[in-house]
């Protein structure tokens, strides 16, 4: 029988390989915030009444939430340095949640605070999938890989693009034109 893995040193394979997998599933669930995945769900945020966000608010908070995000990446950079992948990839998955959440809460009866309640949630899924989980889940798998890091990450990359173009590109059109973007990106922060 097979000694368990109490700690990576004690398994009988390289350990690595479930850090590289964890990344892989990180950074394809990570995907529900990132531009191109929220670019689906632009024409509906736009013509939802009940969001009241106009093209003109929905693109200025957009900016100014990609801004703010990228502003936040060298602090998330720290901690990552500082605390580790461990600790704060959890952390960083539950910001981005409740960044889509904060989104799918917008509504007209808040008046102008729509626009912050958009802005921040914006802000949150900027920060934390463009940015935060993405450089946490790559410094981790080259931490655990030395002398293959380039293959590790290449490959990481590759399966973490299949997974966008199956999972999210077409899931999520046919999510928002069957349940409504609301509905698809509480889906998405739930996942």
């Amino acid at each position: 029988m097979p000694a368990a893995c109490t700690s990576p040193s004690a398994c009988p394979f390289f350990y690595g390989y479930v850090v590289l997998a964890i990344g892989i599933a990180v950074k394809i669930f990570k995907g529900c915030g990132q531009n191109n995945i929220l670019g689906y769900a632009t024409p509906d945020i736009l013509n939802d009444s009940d969001a009241g966000l106009s093209r003109t608010g929905y693109s200025s908070v957009s900016s100014a939430a990609t801004l703010l995000g990228a502003l936040i990446q060298p602090v998330l950079g720290i901690l990552t340095d500082r605390l580790g992948g461990r600790r704060v990839i959890p952390v960083f998955l539950l910001l981005l949640a409740l960044g889509l959440w904060l989104l799918t809460w917008t509504s007209v009866t808040l008046g102008p605070m729509r626009y912050v309640l958009a802005g921040v949630g914006m802000t949150l899924t900027r920060g934390f999938a463009i940015g935060g989980l993405e450089q946490a889940t790559n410094t981790v798998v080259a931490q655990w890989f030395v002398q293959r890091r380039g293959r590790a990450m290449a490959f990481g990359n590759f399966l973490n693009t299949i997974g966008q173009l199956i999972f999210y590109s077409q899931a999520y059109q046919w999510s928002i034109a069957a349940l409504g973007w609301k509905a698809t990106f509480r889906l998405g922060a739930t996942a």
